[in-house]
């Protein structure tokens, strides 16, 4: 009888040193595991987005007035610059945001009225439309690569201005953010 509670004592002692054994294996493997094949790309580094005369549409000292206009140029601006660390190697896409104000009179929202326009480098894009609410338009800007200026216009139609919307204010900002897509 001694010799099976001996053999049971000494199973026991070498299944748990075992144990101990597989799970002091594990989390060393976890912890030390490297592999080729892991790719790191990225860095908060690569971005730099600045304004170049603040986030407010027209001017950031003084109050602008938006009178009507045939087109965007005749509006009120801000530009945002979107510059790419050509030591990065990554993927991007950015978003661009119009935020209207609350203190934006409400009798501007009406549709082709309060327009705004995206220009990249000083290029006419696709991406534009009617401001039609106090609250925040999300517009995408695809795969960002180099050093871009992006100027946004917010405009009164002059073919839609009527007489209501004579002393009406338009007050908003710009804010762009990028990130990292893809390999």
């Amino acid at each position: 009888m001694d010799n099976e509670i001996r053999n049971k004592v000494i199973f026991s002692v070498l299944f748990v040193l075992g144990i101990v054994l597989l799970v002091g294996g594990s989390t060393y493997a976890i912890f030390t595991w490297s592999s080729d094949n892991i790719k790191y790309t990225g860095s908060t580094e690569c971005f730099e987005v600045s304004y170049t005369k603040g986030a407010d549409i027209g001017s950031n000292e003084n109050k602008a007035i938006l009178n009507p206009s045939y087109s965007d140029e005749g509006g009120l601006s801000s530009t945002i610059v979107i510059d790419y660390n050509s030591n990065c190697n990554i993927n991007a896409v950015g978003k661009l945001y119009i935020d209207t104000l609350d203190t934006t009179s409400s009798n501007l929202f009406k549709e082709g009225l309060l327009n705004y326009q995206v220009l990249e480098d000083g290029v006419v894009t696709d991406l534009k439309g009617s401001i039609m609410s106090n609250d925040t338009i999300e517009i995408v800007l695809n795969n960002i690569k180099n050093v871009s200026n992006y100027t946004v216009y917010v405009w009164l139609d002059y073919n839609k201005i009527e007489n209501e919307h004579a002393a009406s204010s338009y007050y908003g900002k710009i804010r762009a953010e990028v990130s990292q897509i893809g390999e």
